[in-house]
């Protein structure tokens, strides 16, 4: 669905999820204590490197994958052009700041890599109503190499179509 400037550009699953951590091993049992301290984990993995080339696109599929804990995702380089929520592509592609993710919330996003440089993709902290989630970092974005011309932004990725009447 993407412009066909961008259908080749570096496709990436992000699935955040958390760990209860006891002591210095996550805790796998049924008896999971809700106020004990969390690991915020990258597709199982603690702070992972995500490249990128200064004006490069990448479209980062971020998948809040946890059954308690909320995200509010931040790119300490810039925002996200959201191209799709709950795996349905946006009738107008449009940017934000940040963004909120529930357990099992989806969203499909256009990052742009900034000046070379390395940058924190967290989340903030995020009250819940009786729940306080703190500022983490989840992963860096490290942005190198020789910078490249940035493609410009779909408006939208679903064409309007007529709603024909009905006789009913």
């Amino acid at each position: 669905l993407l412009p066909t400037e961008l259908r080749d550009i570096t496709d990436i699953a992000i699935g955040l999820k958390d760990a209860q951590v006891v002591g210095d091993a996550i805790e796998a049992g049924a008896n999971i204590d809700s106020n004990a301290p969390t690991l915020r984990v990258v597709n199982s993995a603690h702070l992972p490197v995500q490249e990128i080339a200064p004006g490069e696109v990448q479209l980062w599929r971020v998948a809040n994958i946890g059954a308690d804990i909320w995200y509010d995702i931040e790119l300490e380089s810039g925002g996200f052009a959201v191209v799709a929520e709950d795996g349905n592509p946006v009738w107008e592609v449009w940017d934000a700041e940040h963004l909120v993710l529930p357990p099992g919330k989806p969203y499909e996003v256009l990052v742009t890599g900034p000046p070379a440089g390395d940058y924190m993709f967290k989340t903030r902290e995020y009250d819940q109503g009786g729940d306080v989630y703190p500022e983490t970092d989840l992963m860096q974005l490290t942005s190198s190499g020789t910078a490249v011309e940035t493609p410009p932004p779909p408006a939208s990725l679903v064409e309007p179509a007529a709603i024909e009447a009905s006789d009913v």
